[in-house]
């Protein structure tokens, strides 16, 4: 997998939003509303949505992919 070109402006929150992530059940579609209801409501977290696509957990449209649920699996999400 090559390197993502999203970023965040914030990169020392990102432990936070994966364990958020973690914390909450995967929504219909992953949206600056679902952001904001995990208490990130920032303009600056929602570049978060753009890297979680890149790295393959979401699609275009904000829907989770299997890399997300997999993360979920706290078996799995270390990895």
């Amino acid at each position: 997998m090559p390197l993502p070109n999203s970023y965040v402006l914030k990169p020392s929150s990102i432990p936070a939003y994966f364990d958020a992530i973690l914390d909450a059940q995967a929504p219909e579609r992953f949206s600056y509303k679902f952001l904001e209801n995990l208490g990130f409501t920032s303009t600056n977290d929602r570049l978060l949505i753009g890297l979680l696509k890149e790295l393959g957990f979401l699609n275009a449209d904000g829907t989770p992919q299997q890399r997300y649920f997999e993360f979920l699996d706290r078996s799995q999400s270390k990895q």
